[in-house]
Formats: structure tokens, sequence, C-alpha cells
């Protein structure tokens, strides 16, 4: 693949700050905004309770930016909504005014896999 995209460095970005808050769980970490705000990314799962696999979101409250990944397995210890949650739920945990960034398209046409 040639030189990234400014879209697929941002995503990058975002990707790396979220496996940074993750990769911590169910302790803390502080890893500021890659938007450059200085705020620390937050993260939440909406999940199937069984096997605690679904959405995985990171975002900054500051700029209102975040990404989200499907097929994710939330970290025991750590806090989930449950895929049925009500929009009440999802808002009280993930704000609703987020812009949750695309996953940039890879040169393939395809959706970036990694």
């Amino acid at each position: 693949m040639g030189e990234m995209t400014e879209s697929q460095r941002r995503w990058e970005a975002w990707s790396d700050a979220f496996s940074a808050v993750v990769g911590a769980l169910p302790g803390q970490i502080e890893v500021p905004c890659p938007e450059g705000d200085g705020r620390p990314v937050r993260v939440a799962f909406v999940v199937d309770p069984e096997d605690r696999v679904g959405v995985g979101y990171a975002w900054c409250d500051g700029e209102r930016v975040g990404i989200f990944l499907t097929r994710m397995k939330a970290p025991d210890g750590v806090p989930t909504l449950p895929v049925d949650a009500s929009d009440e739920e999802l808002a009280a945990m993930v704000p609703e005014d987020i812009d949750f960034l695309p996953r940039p398209r890879t040169a393939d046409h395809g959706q970036d896999t990694t």
C-alpha cells in the first residue's frame, strides 16, 4: 500500500489511542485525544452479555469525534451495556453528538481490516 491518506492517518491515530486505552483495561490510563485538544480518550462497549462481543466506542468529549469497532470483545471487568439497551441507556454511556469517523477504504476498495 502507498502513502496513507489524511483520513487513513486520522483513523489510524484513533485506532492506536483506542488500543492503548483498551490495553490498560480494566485499569485506567489517560491517552490524549488524537484531535489534539489534550482531553483523554473515553471508551464504552455495547455487547452481547453472554460472550461480551459487540461494539467498542472511543471518543473525545472536547472535540466530539471518535471511532467504533464491531465484533470486539469487551475486556473482563469492564462495565458494558447489553445490545438491547434503550436509547436512553446508550446516550448515558456514549454521547449522542459524537461524530464517529468512517473506517477508510484501502487501495483494493474494500474496508480496511487492520
